[in-house]
């Protein structure tokens, strides 16, 4: 549900970073169409906020613009790093419960890590 909501928010909001980073190499839409293996009414559209690109075709952004896929959705990745951090806390709530063994100590450490918590139980 969560993701849900974040792509429907990302459907109204245009990749602005998309334009610019194809402004700043001095790429046309038609270029940026040719490289990175799609069509031009496919850059305009995802410009424009009206769809976003698959998996594929954000690498392909990422390589020809020489910016990390993070780079053209700010809002999307901090609001995927949001829920991920929350469910990491329940998960870390849950684990505290769990008799204390190796696994559970190296997937509290790890999920510190990703809530920025500190002060997780690690003890054995």
């Amino acid at each position: 549900m969560q993701r849900a909501v974040a792509r429907e928010l990302m459907n109204i909001i245009p990749l602005v970073k998309l334009g610019e980073g194809r402004r700043r190499l001095g790429l046309t839409v038609d270029e940026l169409a040719l490289l990175a293996g799609t069509a031009s009414a496919t850059i305009l559209e995802h410009e424009a906020g009206l769809a976003l690109p698959d998996l594929i075709l954000a690498t392909a952004y990422q390589v020809v613009l020489g910016r990390p896929i993070a780079w053209l959705f700010p809002d999307l990745i901090d609001d995927v790093t949001a829920d991920v951090a929350a469910r990491a806390a329940s998960l870390a709530l849950d684990l505290r419960q769990q008799p204390h063994d190796q696994r559970r100590q190296r997937i509290l450490r790890r999920l510190a890590t990703i809530t920025g918590e500190e002060t997780i139980d690690y003890e054995l």
